[in-house]
């Protein structure tokens, strides 16, 4: 009986608890004076040496990453892969996108890109494939319009340059 009265007593206390505080702060929230935006319109990122580690990990690579240079406003990036993971087309072309986006929709001053994909077998490393791209109005209006079942490989061919290396059809699977 004793603790059924104190859990009435808790409840009802508890409800005129949560009755006060809607009151006591409604008034004060639309004065808007503690409203704060939970997402903000994030401005591009001024890229240089002090911040480069920042925003390579904004790119959520399957590939190794293993060269990242800034250098007179272009960044140089080498990404590796083994003959112990297999990697598909599709994966390394979803790895150069990334790439382009993070590097022209997140900063505001990376003004070339070259990416290097690099075979690596018995400690000797090729190029699977190369991209080099520069910033224009085209590549910023086609990386800003959303869509998610955009053809990445046909917009990197289309407004980047692409190399392909010698291995790069008999190394990876399709």
């Amino acid at each position: 009986m004793v603790f059924t009265r104190n859990m009435f007593a808790a409840l009802i206390l508890s409800t005129l608890l949560a009755i006060m505080l809607s009151i006591f702060f409604q008034g004060s929230m639309q004065k808007n004076e503690m409203l704060q935006p939970v997402f903000k319109i994030s401005q591009p990122i001024v890229l240089d040496q002090t911040n480069l580690v920042d925003i390579m990990t904004q790119v959520n690579s399957q590939m190794a990453i293993t060269r990242v240079q800034w250098q007179n406003h272009n960044l140089s990036v080498d990404y590796k892969v083994t003959a112990d993971k297999p990697v598909y087309v599709n994966d390394i072309y979803d790895e150069l996108y990334q790439s382009v986006y993070t590097a022209y929709l997140l900063t505001s001053n990376v003004q070339g890109l070259y990416v290097r994909v690099l075979y690596e077998e018995k400690g000797n490393e090729e190029v699977l494939i190369a991209l080099s791209a520069e910033r224009s109005n085209q590549l910023l209006e086609e990386l800003s319009s959303v869509s998610a079942e955009k053809d990445k490989k046909a917009l990197l061919h289309k407004l980047t340059n692409i190399s392909f290396g010698v291995l790069w059809q008999e190394k990876i699977q399709k």
